[in-house]
Parts: structure tokens; C-alpha cells; sequence
């Protein structure tokens, strides 16, 4: 799995110029939006970067090449998952980082304890999003998957729009709110990341079915 690892590393990071761009936007982002944003921002990049190196292994028959090594199917469906976490931390520290320097720049007052928990917040939900698109991904390839992100994006902004606007959803989501402040803020970014390992966990053995019995 290491060499897998290092593959990826070295196609995730062999374009220097998008990476600069990625993290120069999220610098310039921390002058006009919120750490939340920008954490998150930077997150769902660095994970959809990582998603992109299955794209450049289903170029000219890769699977079979990938296949034909030390490396099992099982072996090639990990080493995604922890690629991308691993890709997502580092999205999740530069875009901490990149908040905290923009806001130590503009004179804001910043609670670190606040805001390291709520990045363990933001990592969890951008890698459970990051965990179907790999399945979406690897079963069905790269064009269903990006349809399938803008679905998932369309299915977020429908699910806000309509906590907005009816009555009966604004009162549970506002209930569960308040449910969520009468915990600590420690408790609170626990139960985030145990739900997102759980959901992970489906989704890893899910996919590790799908590809065993999947034909190249």
C-alpha cells in the first residue's frame, strides 16, 4: 500500500501551480469570509484532488496494470480511503492555518479550542461526502461521479432551503440546536466523529464488495 500511497502523493502534487492557486485563494478568502468557509473550502479541494488520481488510473487500461502487482482489490480500496483523509487533513490544517493568520493579520480575537474542534467538524462531514464519491467513483467512473457531487450539492442547498422556508422543519432543526449548545463543544465534535466513522465504515465495505466482483 505504501507504493500506492506514494503514487498518488506524486500525481496530487505534481501540478505546484494548482496547489499554490488553492492555497492562495483560501489566504485571500480569509480577508472576507468566515473560518468555517475557508476550512471547508479548503477541505473538499484537497479531497477532490485526491479523488482525481482514480480518474488518471482508469486512463488506458491502468486497473489492470494496478491489478497485476503486489496489491490486492481490497488493498487498492483502502489505500483511497486513507489517501484521501490524509489529502483532507492537510486540507483541513491549511485552511485552519490560512484562517488563523488572516485573522491574527485583521486584529481578530481567536478561540483556538473553538476552532480546532469545529475543523474536526468540517473534516468529518467533507470526508463522509469524500467516502460515497469514492464508491460513486471506482463503480461507476469519473463523469457519473462528478454528476453525482453536483446531485449531492443540489440535495445540501434543497435541504437547507427547505429548513428555511417550512415551519415544521425550522422548529426540529432548531431543537436539535439546542440540544447541540447544551453540550460541550469537545462532546459535540466526539459524536461528529464517531457518526463519520461509522458512515465511513459502511462505505469502505461497501466498496471493497462492489470491487472485488467488479470486471475490468
Amino acid at each position: 500500500m505504501n507504493g500506492l500511497l506514494i503514487k498518488d502523493l506524486c500525481l496530487s502534487f505534481q501540478n505546484k501551480r494548482n496547489l499554490f492557486l488553492y492555497v492562495g485563494i483560501c489566504f485571500f478568502m480569509g480577508f472576507s469570509m468566515g473560518g468555517s468557509f475557508i476550512i471547508g473550502y479548503a477541505a473538499m479541494v484537497f479531497g477532490i484532488m485526491a479523488l482525481s488520481t482514480i480518474n488518471y488510473d482508469e486512463l488506458e487500461n491502468g486497473y489492470q496494470f494496478l491489478m497485476s502487482l503486489p496489491a490486492d482489490r481490497k488493498t487498492y480500496v483502502t489505500e483511497k480511503y486513507v489517501f484521501c483523509l490524509l489529502m483532507e487533513i492537510i486540507g483541513t490544517i491549511i485552511g485552519a492555518v490560512t484562517y488563523f493568520v488572516t485573522s491574527t493579520i485583521k486584529g481578530e480575537t481567536i478561540e483556538l479550542q473553538y476552532e480546532l474542534i469545529f475543523s474536526v467538524r468540517i473534516l468529518a462531514v467533507s470526508f463522509i461526502i469524500i467516502s460515497f464519491m469514492i464508491f460513486i467513483d471506482l463503480k461507476y467512473g469519473a463523469e457519473k461521479s462528478r454528476l453525482a457531487l453536483f446531485l449531492i450539492y443540489g440535495v445540501i442547498a434543497v435541504i437547507r432551503f427547505a429548513v428555511v422556508k417550512i415551519p415544521v422543519l425550522q422548529n426540529a432543526f432548531g431543537n436539535l440546536l439546542d440540544a447541540l449548545d447544551k453540550m460541550s463543544p469537545a462532546e459535540v465534535a466526539a459524536g461528529f466523529a464517531a457518526v463519520g466513522i461509522i458512515i465511513e465504515l459502511a462505505f469502505y465495505s461497501r466498496t471493497v464488495r462492489m470491487m472485488e466482483k467488479k470486471e475490468f
